[in-house]
């Protein structure tokens, strides 16, 4: 990738998603016209996708390594210079990797179309009911097949609609971010030319009123001539007659005079009389020109106008179009993955793990000795983790005390799951899940919980503690606790790891993907994550 190309300002060792992205719609902005360059539409709705697939070791930058790759994709000139056919291929590459994923789309038809026209294929999967315990008894009961398998197969199909309905929602931003680049286009074209109208009819007005003005004047100048031109004519008429009846030489020769000097002057005046006319015909004609110009403007403007309004309703229809389809489309999505949510719940509950390994005399803390001291916990944290404390503030402390209380927990283990999550750190972010926050919420947890993840990395530490709770008391009641049931730390932990086994010791086993996931998590190493080493985990943050 050379120094000139206009890549080699977006691939840059060092640089994160976020970045790469501003970067990107930075160069897109300069770029706009340019029909060479590489920086299209049809790019910038997955541009933090292909951010992701040329990030393969997935530690949010791009180094050294992933932009040689990047370049070996360079098949037009083998000049290890992208060009904008080598950037379709990544694109392309892109699309190809997510057609793979929604091969475990929940009950299509055999082959759909894509909200972006994508071909994709797909494996149907048929129930006899979207009710969960019927599609568990299809599967499961009758069909023979392992419950965790089950799950597994239904967190993919999840995870593929989630990511189906993000990228149909990127492809509406895309379309209806270009709609509305052409509808703004339309709006200043409309502008400047009402400018233009107005300046040019004005200009044309006063051409039309000045040869208005200038033709009464020559007007006014005939009718005066002609009055001079009539006396003068009169006044030779009377002197001809006095020289024919005078018979004084002496007179008559003056007279004589007069005459010539009256006949000159008459002259003179029909004379001005034939150029002021012939003055006053351009007058006239320059008047009917501008006037016709005048109306010929207004005529192409009210045209002009009519046409870029109906442009404009034109786009406006497909904007409300797209929205409406997108709406359509993501509604399908969220139901579908809505009925997979409760089908994976209900497989959750009916799920027996395990008992071999387990520790049958499990125990935590005393849950009669919790302390609600808020000053008492500011201290002990502050003590152990004065860093992290000291951005919190004393409400902060005096909400979880609070918090605690309902959800019936110690403070300092509410205070530890939060440390183990996010390091108290509320914008704390997981690039591979989406997770967000004080406790990580996951983005499906955050729409349950009526917001998103976005929205809650906005938030204070404050304002995020409200939906930590809301998280906790959903997830007690789902898991089957009484309300004023004491939580242990290793219980409290559960009900945020695995809420529907939050009454059980062992959570979940090797094999199974939720262990995979989170192998970290077995403290002994004993093939199995219990509940006693969530509560191992929380107690090593505890203060």
């Amino acid at each position: 990738m050379t120094e000139t190309s206009p890549l080699s300002k977006l691939f840059k060792p060092g640089m994160t998603k976020e970045q790469f992205i501003d970067k990107y719609n930075e160069l897109k902005a300069k770029s706009k016209g340019d029909k060479k360059s590489i920086f299209k539409d049809e790019f910038a709705g997955s541009i933090g996708q292909v951010y992701d697939l040329i990030n393969a070791n997935k530690d949010d930058k791009i180094d050294e390594d992933e932009i040689k790759n990047l370049a070996g994709n360079d098949t037009s000139d083998g000049e290890n210079v992208l060009s904008e056919a080598d950037m379709l291929k990544v694109y392309q590459e892109l699309v190809k990797q997510q057609n793979a994923t929604s091969e475990y789309r929940y009950n299509p038809d055999t082959e759909t179309e894509s909200a972006d026209g994508v071909q994709q294929q797909q494996k149907a999967i048929k129930y006899s009911s979207n009710k969960p315990e019927d599609m568990y008894n299809d599967v499961v009961t009758k069909g023979g097949q392992e419950n965790g398998s089950y799950i597994e197969s239904l967190s993919s199909q999840i995870d593929s609609l989630e990511a189906m309905a993000t990228e149909r929602q990127n492809v509406s931003d895309m379309r209806l971010n270009n709609l509305q680049s052409q509808m703004d286009d339309l709006v200043m074209r409309s502008s400047e030319l009402s400018t233009s109208f107005k300046s040019e009819y004005k200009d044309l007005s006063k051409k039309v009123q000045k040869a208005k003005q200038k033709a009464e004047k020559c007007r006014t100048e005939l009718n005066e001539l002609k009055t001079k031109i009539d006396n003068t004519d009169n006044d030779i008429q009377s002197l001809k007659s006095d020289i024919e009846t005078d018979t004084d030489e002496k007179t008559k020769a003056k007279k004589q005079k007069q005459l010539e000097k009256l006949q000159n002057k008459y002259r003179d005046y029909h004379e001005s009389y034939q150029e002021t006319s012939s003055e006053m015909d351009s007058y006239n004609q320059s008047q009917q020109n501008e006037s016709a110009k005048l109306s010929d403007l207004t005529t192409q403007n009210t045209s002009d106008k009519s046409d870029l309004s109906s442009r404009i309703n034109t786009i406006k229809s497909n904007m409300a179009a797209e929205r409406a389809s997108a709406k359509q489309d993501l509604s399908s999505y969220r139901q579908q993955i809505s009925v997979l949510q409760n089908a994976q719940n209900y497989a959750l509950s009916q799920m027996q793990p395990s008992d071999d390994g387990v520790s049958e005399n499990y125990s935590d803390e005393d849950t009669s000795k919790f302390s609600y001291d808020a000053k008492e916990l500011k201290a002990k944290w502050q003590k152990k983790f004065p860093k992290k404390v000291s951005k919190l503030s004393d409400a902060f402390f005096n909400k979880t005390v609070e918090i605690s209380k309902r959800i019936g927990c110690d403070p300092n283990a509410l205070m530890a799951v939060m440390y183990s999550e996010s390091g108290l750190n509320s914008k704390a972010g997981n690039s591979n899940g989406g997770a967000t926050g004080l406790i990580q919420f996951m983005p499906s947890t955050a729409k349950a919980l009526g917001t998103t993840t976005a929205k809650l990395r906005a938030m204070s530490p404050e304002e995020q503690l409200n939906y930590v709770e809301k998280c906790f008391l959903s997830s007690k009641k789902y898991a089957g606790f009484k309300s004023s049931d004491k939580l242990d730390a290793g219980t409290l932990y559960a009900l945020i790891f695995l809420p529907g086994y939050a009454k059980r010791n062992v959570l979940t086993t090797k094999g199974h993907k939720f262990y995979n996931y989170n192998a970290g998590l077995d403290t002994n190493k004993d093939g199995q994550i219990t509940k006693a080493d969530l509560s191992a985990r929380i107690h090593k943050f505890m203060a």
